[in-house]
């Protein structure tokens, strides 16, 4: 299970089989921690009971007032090492408002 992103893994498994989990956050999110506290992801666990691993995903620090900001005209974009930027006029902004070059 995964809240605010997709969950991988999940099925029924012989006990001391070896398992990938893992989640995908959505856009905008980033992988927090699984429900035992473990932050890894992806990760391997090792079958030995009944048991679920729910993944949480957290809003990417400064999205929220970004998004309280933004105008019709706005482009969000998330890019490849999860950094948050803006599109404005063709000027593209961080998430704390700064130019990037």
């Amino acid at each position: 299970k995964a809240e605010n992103g997709l969950a991988y893994g999940s099925g029924v498994y012989v006990a001391g089989e070896q398992v990938e989990i893992r989640v995908q956050p959505f856009e905008g999110y980033r992988f927090k921690s699984w429900n035992d506290g473990n932050t890894d992801n992806p990760r391997t666990i090792t079958v030995n009971a009944d048991v679920t691993y729910t993944g949480t995903c957290e809003i990417i620090e400064g999205l929220e007032e970004v998004i309280r900001d933004m105008n019709e005209d706005d482009v969000l974009k998330l890019i490849e090492n999860q950094q948050l930027i803006i599109i404005r006029g063709g000027v593209r902004y961080n998430a704390q408002g700064a130019v990037i070059e």
